[in-house]
């Protein structure tokens, strides 16, 4: 934290270079049967971190009302530090303590007009879209979004549910905030997602479509993780989708299929139309085309 307030000063001083930015854990863990890990802080924070009524929130887990906390995470940033629109897998509720911070919120079902990178991308969850500096010749649907204008104050807490898009901007000099995110399920209902609704069917939909196309393909070293980046199924998969939409508009493919697919390519089309007429009604083919246009 030392170094980041270093680099705070330094930028203030000249207004050269990357702004600074400070993110670490505070509290995690893995696996929800885990005792969870503890990050490097001094005796002050520490002291400021065991102040949270973790009593209340066991309460709340154990009545069932409450998912529970996978992890806490410190930003402390600078005005203008931007985190471009995304989504989260998990419940969020984010906290302000210092400072403004500015978001702007989008339904999940916005999805088409923010153009989220590709499930196996670097980029995963992230809208291509710069909404800062929007290009209309590429992605001619951003202006159909509807956001929503929320800007936190110290002492605010905005709960962002999963798949909820924002844009977070600090508004000004010196922010610092805490989000706590939680896991996917109720603690008594696993089965059960929490703030999961209808508006995000489409996304999650298209992760288990893109997931499904990937594991036709053999296996990568490296890539087990899929939290993390996987740069050589991402470029199968697209090349994969670079042979099916032409296929999906009734038009020849001028791609060739993949040599490497496990199943034959004409058999994962057809297990990826069954799916999708499972989970949503009218036309298969142009959904599917829908979900995958655009994107890759």
């Amino acid at each position: 934290f030392s170094n980041f307030l270093t680099e705070a000063e330094r930028f203030k001083s000249s207004r050269k270079g990357k702004l600074p930015y400070f993110g670490m854990h505070l509290l995690w863990r893995f696996k929800e049967k885990d005792n969870g890990y503890l990050g490097q802080m001094d005796e002050e924070m520490a002291d400021d971190l065991w102040s949270i009524k973790f009593d209340l929130i066991r309460e709340w887990q154990e009545m069932n009302v409450l998912p529970l906390v996978q992890r806490f995470y410190l930003f402390a940033g600078l005005g203008g530090t931007l985190y471009h629109c995304h989504y989260d897998l998990q419940p969020n509720l984010h906290v302000q303590l210092s400072g403004r911070k500015r978001f702007i919120l989008f339904p999940p079902s916005d999805w088409p007009h923010l153009y989220p990178f590709p499930v196996h991308h670097d980029l995963d969850r992230r809208s291509m879209v710069d909404l800062d500096s929007p290009d209309s010749l590429k992605f001619p649907s951003w202006h159909n979004a509807v956001g929503h204008l929320v800007e936190l104050e110290p002492g605010d807490a905005l709960y962002i549910p999963p798949f909820w898009w924002h844009h977070v901007q600090s508004v000004t000099p010196e922010t610092t905030s805490m989000a706590m995110w939680f896991f996917e399920h109720f603690p008594l209902s696993s089965d059960v997602s929490y703030g999961v609704g209808s508006l995000a069917d489409d996304i999650l939909l298209m992760r288990d479509l893109e997931e499904y196309i990937g594991k036709q393909f053999p296996e990568v070293s490296g890539e087990e993780d899929p939290t993390k980046p996987r740069p050589v199924k991402a470029q199968k998969v697209a090349s994969f989708v670079d042979w099916l939409l032409p296929r999906l508009g009734d038009k020849a493919s001028a791609a060739e299929p993949p040599i490497d697919l496990i199943t034959a390519p004409e058999e994962v089309e057809a297990s990826l139309l069954e799916r999708v007429a499972e989970c949503s009604r009218g036309n298969a083919r142009a959904k599917l085309q829908r979900l995958f246009m655009k994107r890759f």
